[in-house]
């Protein structure tokens, strides 16, 4: 092969897996149209539209205080609803793009190491991997965070070429972005660093000059968040807030599995779960906290847990590490494995973890014994199995990691291929067996018990696209098999409330309650029920106990529609206020907040 048909073959190779990705992807797209889960977005999904909505809306501290997520993708969602409106296909559509790209760089890095045909299976298994299909629908920040790791890995191999003086600043900056994106990607760049001398082999003077244009580019970015948070917050921070809650979340006295579990004090979805745990922090000491007092107390009661009770670290880490390299895809926003049951796509037999795992952890070790800079990339997985330890394994966790585990797969096959014909047969089989034994091994490790998640996602969903029929059977079939949880119940009137039966509303609504007296959502429903049935001081009892247990603004609103139904103009322009000040920036509501708040005024004047 001549010199200028091996540079054809570079450039047409990710040119191939990129276009062959990316039909797939708008393919899998298109079949998700009648998906009822397409159209709900879930627990950090909602977060974060509520960032980008705010960010579009010419806020660009994002919100008050210090950031609770990490923050770079409420920025890249809030970009594109500035240029495109609060639509969630453009959004979609350009995390298409990367995840396409991303199946690229794959390719490229596979390439690298192992030649074209490594290349072309790694960026394959990468293309037809369900779960990235999955996540470049769902408005989260996975799909970003997996490009900008690809990226990083890959300039940082170009940088230990010669003569890449200015390479190292930008490395550094592109650190800053992965750690915004995701805050457990800091571990790349340390990792990154502690490398650099091992793998290059570069004299003193010149390591030296790259370590500090490389931590120049990430203070440069990281600066950039820690002076936002100062002018926000008061203080300078990098980090969100919410660690200290990760830690407790899979280890505490109520929570020994391991896996997430919000305690009894608290309820599902990030905004809940902060304001839970920081009421329950500020109970237990008696005073008010700041949300970096509230993590460090979080954190402190995590260790004082395993202080308590030594021999339960082993128990759980192994937990954890089971969880980590199980073939299952653990959810804790959407479910992977409901999804593919209405996705024509992601039900297809495709590759599963367990594959990539059993052929990309071994590929990435013998690849970094015959190469030290294959071990840069084996920086993302290591700091996506350090996170899963520390906090929990979830799927969303190791997604960093799958692109990786790819790129080694696609270098054992390779190598495995290049063994057999090469006549080392026996070589093979022990290849094999060996790589038998970690797919069994991802295979065994069940998920656990099922405990509603499924139930309550795919209500929500149909009662959000109005198949209220689907809905209570969903919700309904649910009740009966978790008879002992008040939430399906809640769905039970929830849906009755949607599709306008207020009779059906208040009886089911009233069973949750009973089951649950102080569930703020339940007392919630429970006042728009009688709100609906024209029982408006009725509605006023429930709607008031419920914004003393949580005062969302979403309450202050429904506060404000009762006090007017009930004759009470001036509660209802001081809940409206209330709404306006409290929701985040450009939320819909408010402009139907302030055209009754103005009516409201011009009246009573």
């Amino acid at each position: 092969m001549t010199q200028s048909q091996i540079t054809g073959e570079k450039s047409r190779g990710p040119l191939i897996i990129f276009a062959s990705a990316l039909a797939l992807r708008i393919l899998n797209m298109m079949g998700s149209f009648s998906n009822p889960l397409f159209y709900t977005q879930a627990l950090d999904e909602n977060y974060y539209i509520g960032l980008g909505r705010s960010i579009a809306s010419g806020y660009m501290l994002g919100e008050p205080g210090l950031f609770y997520m990490d923050p770079l993708y409420g920025y890249f969602v809030g970009a594109l609803f500035f240029i495109f409106g609060a639509d969630m296909l453009p959004v979609r559509l350009l995390q298409i793009v990367l995840d396409s790209a991303s199946a690229a760089m794959c390719f490229t890095l596979g390439g690298r190491f192992g030649g074209k045909q490594a290349g072309y299976i790694a960026g394959t298994l990468y293309a037809i991997y369900g779960p990235v299909l999955f996540f470049s629908l769902l408005i989260l920040k996975t799909t970003l965070s997996i490009t900008l790791c690809l990226l990083f890995t890959l300039f940082l191999i170009k940088a230990m070429e010669p003569s890449r003086k200015w390479i190292f600043l930008w490395i550094g900056a592109l650190g800053g972005l992965m750690m915004f994106t995701r805050g457990n990607l800091l571990l790349i760049s340390l990792g990154a660093v502690a490398l650099i001398p091992f793998i290059a082999n570069q004299p003193k003077q010149i390591y030296l000059r790259n370590i500090a244009l490389f931590i120049a580019g990430l203070v440069a970015v990281l600066s950039i968040g820690g002076a936002r948070s100062y002018v926000a917050a008061g203080e300078f921070a990098i980090l969100p807030s919410q660690g200290g809650r990760l830690l407790y979340l899979s280890q505490n006295p109520e929570n020994t599995s391991g896996r997430l579990a919000p305690p009894s004090f608290s309820r599902s979805g990030p905004e809940t779960l902060e304001s839970d745990f920081h009421k329950e922090a500020e109970r237990r000491l008696g005073r008010k906290l700041n949300a970096k007092d509230v993590s460090s107390f979080w954190t402190e009661q995590t260790i004082k847990f395993y202080r308590e009770n030594p021999t339960m670290l082993p128990v759980i880490l192994w937990r954890k590490l089971t969880g980590a390299v199980m073939d299952f895809e653990l959810p804790d926003n959407q479910s992977y494995q409901l999804w593919s049951q209405f996705s024509p796509l992601m039900g297809l037999p495709f590759p599963t973890f367990a594959f990539i795992f059993a052929l990309g952890a071994p590929g990435l070790v013998i690849a970094a014994r015959r190469e030290r800079a294959a071990l840069i990339a084996i920086l993302p997985v290591a700091a996506t199995f350090a996170t899963m330890l520390v906090f929990y394994p979830s799927s969303r966790f190791r997604m960093e990691a799958i692109p990786f585990f790819c790129v080694g797969a696609g270098f054992f096959a390779a190598q495995l291929m290049e063994l057999w014909r090469s006549g080392k047969k026996p070589l093979v089989a022990i290849s094999i067996v060996s790589c038998s034994a970690l797919f069994i091994a991802s295979k065994l490790v069940q998920p656990g018990p099922p405990h509603g998640d499924e139930e309550t996602s795919l209500t929500k969903a149909y009662i959000n696209v109005g198949d209220f029929n689907k809905a209570w059977e969903t919700a309904s079939a649910a009740a009966v098999k978790y008879p002992t949880q008040s939430q399906f119940r809640r769905l039970m009137g929830l849906t009755a409330l949607s599709a306008g039966d207020a009779g059906m509303a208040i009886t089911q609504t009233t069973i949750a309650l009973n089951m649950e007296p102080d569930s703020p959502e339940t007392l919630h429903n429970l006042g728009l029920a009688y709100l609906m049935k024209g029982n408006a001081p009725q509605a006023i009892i429930h709607l008031e106990k419920a914004a003393r247990i949580y005062s969302g603004p979403m309450s202050q609103m429904a506060l404000g529609r009762a006090y007017e139904a009930n004759g009470e103009p001036e509660k209802a322009a001081a809940s409206y206020r209330n709404f306006i000040t409290s929701a985040k920036p450009g939320d819909p509501m408010i402009k139907k907040a302030e055209e009754r708040l103005g009516i409201i005024v011009g009246a009573i004047r």
